[in-house]
């Protein structure tokens, strides 16, 4: 009887489980009700310092050499300003 039992729990265990994973693995349109992801505010802007001017020009440098590789415009400003960020976080510690 135990042994019946752990084989149905078992297989409730599978099934549920690919129940739930369907979603996840599907390229099925996700439903109109489903609320759209939470972009975050940017970060408040750091207190100037000697290492601010010295990221900026690496933030600059970053941008002149994604600029020979083509990149749009949009794109050219994320690169910088994670490469600014970046150095900010490396220069902080």
């Amino acid at each position: 009887m135990n042994i019946r039992f752990v084989v149905l729990l078992a297989c409730a265990f599978q099934l549920a489980a690919c129940s739930s994973m369907h979603s996840l693995v599907s390229f099925e349109d996700a439903s109109e009700s489903a609320p759209a992801p939470a972009i975050a505010a940017p970060a408040a802007a750091p207190a100037p310092s000697e290492t601010d001017a010295w990221c900026q020009r690496v933030a600059a440098s970053e941008r002149a050499r994604a600029q020979v590789s083509g990149f749009d415009a949009a794109t050219l400003d994320r690169m910088t300003v994670q490469a600014y960020q970046q150095c900010r976080t490396l220069g902080a510690k």
